[in-house]
């Protein structure tokens, strides 16, 4: 069974993190394509490949990261909020 912030990073955030945006956004990926298009005409078809494999390997750590930082984040913020509440009453 799927936690809330689960859903909510499947179901809705990961699609809008994934918009591109803003101007550093588009430069980066630009960048990216340029270098890996330098890469692709330097390597040999199978350098190429192991490179891309393990581009894959560091894309598939960093969405797990992400998922994990934004979990924790949620739980964070619902702690603060559930403290603020709980001493707001004591007050």
């Amino acid at each position: 069974m799927k936690t809330a912030t689960e859903k909510l990073w499947e179901e809705y955030l990961s699609d809008k993190c994934a918009v591109i945006t803003t101007d550093e956004e588009r430069a980066l990926i630009k960048r990216a394509s340029e270098l890996h298009e330098a890469m692709s005409r330097t390597l040999t078809k199978g350098q190429g490949e192991a490179v891309d494999k393990y581009v894959d390997a560091l894309n598939e750590i960093q969405a797990f990261f992400s998922r994990k930082a934004f979990s924790i984040g949620c739980k964070l913020g619902v702690s603060f909020f559930l403290e603020t509440a709980f001493l707001s009453r004591r007050l």
